[in-house]
């Protein structure tokens, strides 16, 4: 999964921002001239503004100021369509922003889930049945090991076989010079899935989740690239049947086992039913807005950790999820 910092791309359209921009250092003594500047824009840059209950907002002023800051440090362009999930001082705000740059405003007093401590990397295992949790050049810190735990705990009976083996490691920047949030490739035996600084590091601007029960934003990360995973399932067995023939069959036994990987890595099952199941519409993500993988990789995590913010962006999909024959 990769940073992003704005849905460009969907601003036509309604959608889920997965990683929050970094937001300017909160000071309340701007939050006036903040309201100030947002009243100045009604009418043009800026349409109705009402709470989630769907009440107007007619005095800006009434507003925590923590609202007031997500309000106007949101109200650029490349906003318009998105829902945003934000902290701004600690405090969980989230944002819609309709298309036609009406803005929706909902926020609560509840804190940010905090892990508990004690979690460890053999107890995961035991618990999950993954391959382990290893430190690359970075070292597994307590919180992180317990977001891990709350990322996984958050799966199916159905969907625990995506984690099978699956080595959880902790780097801090990704060998491919993106800003990536972590990264799974299922050519790796046994498969890894790599979490890199940036996806703790967001944590201190924005969250998933609902507003009133705020998650770690890394948990998004982890269950994206599990994902991953679930979908990559069938193009794993694949490629260990195409490492098989390569050290030991026949030239045409070759072919045809690793061609057949190279047809399931570019799709699946899976990505063939999210796509049909899509049917051309975009998100629900400015991330994988036409990548059918990144696509289900988000809509997946945020099955997981906000169903109805996933209803929001495409409908449907939360049921679509339910349904044992889709996942």
């Amino acid at each position: 999964m990769i940073l992003l910092l704005g849905g460009c791309a969907l601003r036509h359209h309604l959608h889920y921002e997965p990683v929050a921009f970094a937001l300017a250092p909160y000071d309340p003594a701007l939050v006036t001239g903040m309201s100030t500047q947002l009243d100045q824009m009604r009418g043009h840059a800026i349409g109705e503004i009402r709470t989630a209950g769907g009440a107007p907002v007619d005095d800006l002023g009434s507003l925590p100021p923590e609202v007031v800051w997500a309000a106007w440090s949101t109200a650029l362009g490349w906003a318009r369509g998105a829902e945003l999930d934000l902290l701004v001082d600690g405090a969980p705000v989230t944002v819609w922003w309709s298309v036609d740059r009406d803005l929706t405003l909902a926020w609560s007093d509840a804190t940010i889930w905090r892990a508990p401590t004690g979690v460890t990397s053999e107890w995961l295992v035991d618990t999950y049945g993954i391959g382990g949790v290893f430190d690359g050049d970075r070292t597994w810190g307590a919180a992180e090991l317990a977001t891990l735990d709350l990322s996984l705990s958050l799966l199916t009976d159905e969907e625990l076989p995506a984690v099978s083996g699956v080595r959880f490691v902790r780097e801090g920047v990704s060998p491919r010079g993106l800003r990536e949030l972590a990264w799974y490739d299922p050519t790796d035996e046994p498969p890894e899935i790599s979490i890199f600084d940036a996806a703790f590091d967001i944590e201190s601007d924005g969250f998933v989740g609902p507003v009133d029960a705020p998650l770690p934003a890394g948990v998004g990360s982890i269950l994206h690239e599990i994902g991953h995973a679930l979908a990559d399932l069938e193009a794993r067995d694949a490629w260990l049947r195409c490492g098989v023939a390569r050290a030991g069959s026949d030239r045409e036994e070759r072919r045809d086992a690793c061609r057949a990987y190279a047809e399931v890595r570019r799709r699946g099952p899976r990505i063939d039913a999210w796509q049909r199941f899509r049917d051309g519409r975009p998100g629900p993500s400015s991330f994988g807005f036409r990548n059918p993988h990144e696509s289900y990789a988000e809509a997946f995590a945020l099955a997981h950790v906000d169903p109805d913010a996933l209803e929001r962006a495409l409908p449907g999909a939360t049921s679509w999820f339910e349904r044992a024959d889709t996942r």
